[in-house]
């Protein structure tokens, strides 16, 4: 899932704001179910919303990614990521190419205080943001996030270009 969760709690009556739920390889056969669950639940965690567009679209994306990632919210390590992949290739059916090596370069260990409510269970954030160098990433994380936390929108991470990192 792609959205605010953890940059913004407070929406404003009448705001718009946009949900991506990425569906990958198996679990695509459950997409009718979702949007109906979507449709009549009218709340995600505390925030009430209405429904004003559900659109469909393939998501391709292939090859793999070897450069430095600029991790915005928090994962637990380079060893989770990793098990990730697997988990994504054994779980759901995901054509996860190459075993990625990673390593954080510039790191902040950040811990989230603030409590996340999703369905009745709460969840904790915390862990590295920074800078992380990839050899070998399946660039399909590059669009749903890396991490634990990426099914709220956690995990989030952008590829930066050689001067920006020296500008960090």
């Amino acid at each position: 899932m792609r959205r605010d969760f953890f940059e913004k709690r407070i929406f404003q009556p009448g705001e718009k704001w946009r949900i991506d739920l990425i569906l990958l390889s198996k679990v695509t056969v459950y997409q009718d179910y979702i949007r109906a669950f979507f449709e009549e639940e009218n709340m995600l965690g505390e925030v009430f919303y209405q429904i004003t567009d559900f659109k469909r679209a393939p998501l391709v994306i292939s090859g793999l990614y070897s450069g430095t990632l600029k991790v915005e919210t928090p994962v637990m390590g380079e060893e989770e990521i990793a098990n990730q992949v697997l988990y994504y290739a054994e779980r759901y059916g995901c054509d996860v190419h190459g075993t990625p090596q990673l390593t954080f370069e510039r790191e902040k260990i950040l811990f989230d205080e603030n409590p996340y409510w999703l369905n009745g269970r709460r969840i904790t954030v915390s862990g590295k943001v920074g800078l992380l160098r990839c050899i070998n990433l399946d660039r399909m994380f590059l669009k749903i996030g890396i991490g634990k936390t990426n099914y709220i929108g956690g995990g989030r991470c952008h590829a930066i270009e050689t001067q920006d990192y020296n500008q960090e």
